[in-house]
């Protein structure tokens, strides 16, 4: 997608950039959350978004997760 866009040698920083973006703008990240994908529920707290724009998730058991897809709830709203 970005070839057509920007030349290969800026694609990275083009990458960069909106990562940057994104991150500072995702109400997701430091909320209590659920997802829910392929029939499993998942609890944690958002603490992320990792160089593949994956939601990173910390477990109640230390563990973390790194998820592409899902449905996801913030538990913290009331």
């Amino acid at each position: 997608v970005w070839r057509g866009l920007v030349s290969v040698e800026r694609a990275g920083e083009v990458s960069a950039f909106l990562l940057a973006a994104y991150r500072s703008m995702c109400g997701t990240i430091g909320q209590s959350i659920r997802i829910e994908r392929d029939g499993e529920e998942i609890r944690g707290i958002a603490t992320g978004v990792d160089e593949e724009f994956r939601l990173v998730v910390a477990l109640g058991d230390g563990s973390r997760r790194v998820l592409s897809h899902g449905d996801c709830y913030h538990l913290d709203l009331v």
